[in-house]
């Protein structure tokens, strides 16, 4: 079984406690694995249906962060200050 992690933060793009049709989260991070994913060399774009990605999303162990990720790029620049480093 290919081993993986996922490091990341999520953002909700609404207010949560107001029911909606349509609930929006932006999601930037990294996947780290000890198997290569068969994807295109360069730049990889997902556009699809997306099974089980939101029970995947909670089952992540969730934590609060005293780092204030207000942007991707700031996500981005300190992955390594995110939770754990097990998978790297």
């Amino acid at each position: 079984m290919i081993k993986e992690h996922f490091k990341g933060v999520v953002w909700p793009r609404q207010n949560l406690d107001t029911p909606c049709d349509v609930y929006k989260y932006v999601i930037i991070g990294m996947l780290v694995t000890d198997k290569p994913l068969p994807l295109a060399d360069n730049q990889v774009i997902l556009d699809g249906y997306g099974a089980g990605m939101a029970e995947v999303i909670q089952s992540i162990r969730q934590s609060d962060q005293s780092i204030n990720f207000s942007d991707a790029t700031n996500v981005l620049l300190r992955l390594k200050e995110i939770g754990s480093e097990e998978a790297e």
